[in-house]
């Protein structure tokens, strides 16, 4: 219901970051004029494909159920990224206080985007890992209610039997 929709809005929310944050960097690269600069660049860009390749896997836990999984795998991978991601963002940002004051203003805006991305790839990838969790959790707990009234079916079925049982037994001697 609800949860499985909350999930795939989660998954069109991240792939719609995924392409800000690489239409942030196509936009803030012509902005930067030193060789490292760019390169910093071409560690973002990595970092954003890395994560993209790692979504697939997420899906495919979280379509399993395995929210313990999906969760674990979310948090290894995007913690790691997200940390370089931030402290490559950061080294750009100290470049970009050598450029003019009109190219700054431009590039810090850029910056401002890229680290606005980076932070909602991880809250996506949490809202995903709470989203199934509380699928699985749900799905549980209705197995589990099941299972107790299936429990109490086959208590009453067997009183049932035995019931018959002793009637027959009775018209037998009587």
């Amino acid at each position: 219901g609800s949860d499985t929709a909350g999930v795939q809005n989660s998954k069109t929310l991240f792939r719609a970051a995924a392409a800000r944050g690489q239409k942030a960097l196509n936009e803030i690269e012509p902005l930067l004029s030193e060789a490292r600069d760019k390169k910093l660049v071409l560690s973002l860009r990595t970092d954003i494909a890395s994560w993209v390749t790692v979504f697939p896997e997420l899906e495919r836990l979280s379509d399993l159920g395995d929210a313990a999984g999906a969760w674990r795998l979310g948090s290894e991978k995007t913690l790691t990224l997200q940390n370089r991601a931030e402290a490559t963002s950061r080294e750009i940002a100290a470049s970009v206080k050598s450029l003019n004051d009109a190219e700054r203003t431009a590039a810090a805006t850029e910056i401002a985007a890229t680290t606005g991305f980076i932070w909602t790839i991880f809250a996506l990838t949490a809202i995903a890992a709470a989203g199934v969790f509380a699928i699985v959790r749900s799905l549980n707990r209705d197995l589990r209610i099941v299972g107790h009234e299936m429990a109490v079916t086959a208590n009453q079925l067997a009183h049932a039997a035995t019931e018959v049982r002793a009637a027959t037994q009775e018209m037998a001697k009587g």
